[in-house]
């Protein structure tokens, strides 16, 4: 499929064995008048079950299809009006459920629920561009189960949705989460959908194929408690149910359960995922490790670490600092790696002799901690 970038004009080409046959185009959906004429950005995806598609720029706002696999046709248009109407940081992605549209516009990210009777009200921002971070540009869903942010500016930092299938800011946008060898300026790779899956009981399906699951699961901590496990189904081709063996004795139905170990150590970890055509198992050992900091008292304030994957130094805001502020590095066994005074409300700390590796930077005030956080600690 592709889209003419002054008209409602869709082009749609089938590729067969040999090669692409059949390019016919379609007029449906919203015509932009002459002065409008403006494809500002942005992005054209489907969801990947297969059943829409959806026509981004922040010139002409959202536009969503149904789609039929079979003959390459668009029906019941949907147009929304998005509220920056110039922008060309704007990408496009749907989260792996198909439920939740994700679009940006250099400085917001707008999620809205395609299931919703009405689209356009279920609209809600769930994150803003704050500096120092780059802005957003496109968007794309990896075969992690993840949405990343590529950067509309040049930098070596994007950004990921860590669980796209949630809805509102439990997605958790997480600003400067990825880092780039090299720089980066409004890039992104295409990405076909290889696992699809067969269309079955169609009539236009030559291959005569079945869905048979594939499992595929990620594993998180939940929060700053080492113990508590968020598990996340990334299986493909259609399962419909799925059981969990955490490897402590616990078991559950979840399609993406949260678990928490009693205590820290290995465990061998299996999802089953099944559907009237089989059943597939994927195991992995996890090892969990617990740090001895304890839960972090806090008096409402967020610390901010930027960058975070960082490498030479680190800066660190935290509001209303005083002098007799102290920030401490510690690492998964307890033990403290790094600390000194936080001279101001944002300082920049050097990470040299820090070892590679995952840290809980830790505010006090007079033996009172403030605020907590994680930190990843690189070397290129």
């Amino acid at each position: 499929m592709a889209q003419d970038d002054t008209l409602n004009t869709y082009y749609r080409a089938l590729l067969g064995q040999d090669g692409f046959t059949q390019i016919d185009t379609q007029h449906i959906g919203y015509q932009p008048p002459w002065f409008q004429y403006h494809d500002g950005g942005g992005q054209n995806v489907f969801t990947p079950d297969g059943s829409k598609y959806v026509d981004f720029d922040a010139w002409n706002g959202i536009r969503i299809f149904d789609f039929d696999r079979c003959n390459g046709l668009l029906s019941n248009p949907i147009l929304i009006e998005f509220p920056q109407h110039w922008s060309f940081g704007a990408g496009a992605a749907v989260s792996p459920n198909s439920r939740f549209l994700y679009v940006s516009s250099s400085s917001w990210i707008v999620q809205y629920d395609l299931n919703a009777p009405d689209i356009a009200a279920s609209a809600d921002t769930v994150v803003l561009w704050q500096g120092p971070y780059p802005k957003f540009a496109n968007m794309n869903l990896m075969m992690d189960g993840k949405i990343y942010i590529m950067p509309f500016s040049w930098t070596h930092y994007g950004h990921y949705i860590r669980y796209p299938n949630r809805k509102g800011k439990a997605c958790e946008v997480v600003l400067g989460g990825v880092y780039f060898p090299n720089e980066n300026f409004a890039t992104m790779p295409h990405f076909p959908n290889y696992r699809l899956g067969p269309l079955e009981g169609s009539g236009c399906d030559s291959l005569g194929l079945l869905n048979h699951p594939l499992a595929w699961w990620r594993w998180d901590k939940a929060d700053t408690s080492a113990l508590n496990i968020v598990f996340t189904d990334n299986s493909t081709y259609n399962p419909d149910t799925w059981h969990w063996d955490f490897g402590d004795g616990q078991m559950s139905a979840d399609t993406s359960p949260v678990h928490l170990y009693a205590l820290p150590g290995t465990y061998h970890v299996c999802m089953t995922v099944c559907n009237a055509n089989g059943c597939d198992t994927m195991c992995r050992d996890i090892e969990i490790k617990t740090i001895s900091t304890g839960e972090p008292e806090s008096e409402g304030q967020a610390m901010l670490l930027y960058p975070n994957p960082a490498f030479e130094a680190v800066s660190v805001q935290y509001p209303g600092a005083r002098p007799s502020a102290r920030f401490s590095l510690i690492n998964v066994l307890g033990q403290t790696v790094y600390a000194a005074p936080l001279k101001s409300a944002e300082s920049t700390i050097s990470l040299e002799g820090i070892a590679p590796g995952i840290y809980w930077a830790v505010l006090t005030d007079e033996g009172k901690r403030l605020a907590v956080a994680t930190l990843c600690v690189a070397r290129e």
